[in-house]
């Protein structure tokens, strides 16, 4: 009996059983499929064999070789690697294998090399895959007026299980795809809908990625920031942190990446993951903190959880600190210099505290940046200085800007609000007010 050597990749394995039936109903007794995929015990490779070892006795027992191509399949490299060596191995052994590329959603200009040189056949085009028949009979033993009927008989059936597998296979997940996707997101931020984000993320997953664990699977490392993102301002900081940790499978030494699933983590309460997230950075890179006013950030912003936890005063300074080390790297950081003056006044350093306050008042003069962020920044270091006036006009700025801050942003500016005011030891009355400001009544 002849075989044929199958090659396919894992996704396209309901392909690659559509030809495999296709094949031995048509050459029964005559032809047997072995497929690159296949378990042991239906002759695949064993565990911990040696893959070319394993080529080589496909190659040098099979009368042909059948290379399935798709859209999903046609750039993976372990593909692309098997097929190259069934091509090596055949030339150097100087197998009499016959080399047959099918072809499905491709155009013939996409069969790519080692592939190219062949003469490829098109998966599902009926008068293509009866032409692959006719090339296996040509060595097989078979009547003619058996073979025409087996073909006629076989090969619809064939097709409609093809069309079935193609139907139920994802689209691969192309740039154009990508990009396509992040416009869907970009819409969901511009109309203000992004607590509906969740609702668009279930989609995406429908289409490339369906199955038990498509909540599981790394897509693309710029959905899963862009989701992230969008989970984490519109307050689902849970969700946000898997959507970076999906990232991370595919970039691990991203640390921008890292940074935002620590703040996410932050926003959860889990310091201690946080904390793992920073060491993983830092490892990466020891210095971030002090090229990076956003990682400083989360090193300070830690430790204030930290402290409001457990009231140490060691962790209360080391916030300060670790602010005042990312406003030493960028003087222009008003966010910094706010935080080093409201931990200041918690340490009851006021002339810091002072100091750094008259820092962000200098940085937001110099930058001229008029974001919410920066609006309430400066409202903050005002009241820091005893500008009620002035920090009181600001705290209303910040509710009239437009876009209005989103949730999440509200939530921070109001507790760095409640923490200045601590620091200050104001009344209960006078931090109404601020609130009252900021919220525009």
């Amino acid at each position: 009996m002849e075989t044929l050597f199958l090659s396919h990749s894992h996704g396209d394995r309901e392909l690659a059983s559509a030809v495999k039936q296709l094949i031995e109903n048509c050459f029964a007794g005559h032809l047997e499929v072995k497929a690159s995929s296949a378990a042991p015990s239906e002759g695949g490779i064993a565990a911990g064999s040696d893959w070319l070892d394993w080529i080589h006795d496909q190659i040098q027992g099979s009368k042909f070789t059948a290379v399935l191509l798709t859209p999903s399949s046609v750039d993976k490299p372990w593909l692309m690697w098997e097929a190259g060596a069934v091509s090596g191995v055949s030339l150097a052994t100087r197998a009499a294998s016959t080399i047959i590329p099918l072809v499905y959603r491709l155009s013939m200009e996409q069969v790519p090399s080692p592939l190219r040189s062949r003469q490829a056949a098109r998966g599902e085009d009926r008068e293509s895959i009866k032409r692959v028949l006719e090339t296996l009979k040509q060595s097989i033993p078979l009547p003619a007026t058996t073979f025409d009927r087996y073909v006629a008989s076989f090969v619809p059936e064939y097709l409609e299980n093809v069309a079935r597998a193609l139907a139920e296979t994802p689209p691969p997940l192309t740039e154009s795809a990508v990009h396509e996707w992040l416009d869907r997101i970009t819409y969901f931020e511009r109309t203000d809908r992004r607590s509906e984000v969740g609702h668009l993320h279930k989609a995406m997953v429908n289409v490339f990625a369906p199955g038990d664990n498509a909540f599981e699977t790394p897509l693309d490392v710029r959905l899963h920031r862009r989701l992230g993102d969008i989970y984490l301002f519109s307050k689902q900081p849970q969700a946000a942190a898997k959507q970076y940790e999906l990232a991370l499978r595919l970039s691990p030494r991203d640390i921008f990446i890292l940074h935002k699933k620590g703040v996410a983590l932050l926003e959860t309460g889990d310091e201690p993951g946080a904390q793992q997230v920073l060491d993983a950075l830092l490892k990466i890179d020891p210095n971030a903190t002090k090229w990076s006013t956003e990682i400083a950030g989360m090193k300070g912003r830690l430790l204030w959880q930290k402290y409001q936890r457990g009231r140490a005063e060691s962790d209360l300074r080391g916030a300060r600190d670790a602010y005042a080390e990312g406003l030493d790297c960028n003087l222009d950081s008003h966010y910094m210099a706010d935080n080093v003056g409201q931990l200041s006044l918690l340490l009851g350093e006021s002339e810091k505290a002072r100091e750094a306050f008259q820092k962000g008042l200098a940085a937001l003069q110099k930058t001229g940046d008029q974001g919410y962020w920066a609006v309430a920044a400066a409202a903050s270091c005002h009241l820091g200085l005893g500008k009620r006036a002035e920090g009181l006009a600001a705290l209303r700025r910040v509710s009239a800007l437009r876009p209005r801050p989103e949730p999440a942003a509200l939530d921070s500016i109001q507790r760095g609000l409640v923490r200045l005011h601590g620091g200050l030891g104001g009344t209960e009355e006078e931090l109404d007010v601020w609130l009252k400001a900021l919220s525009g009544t």
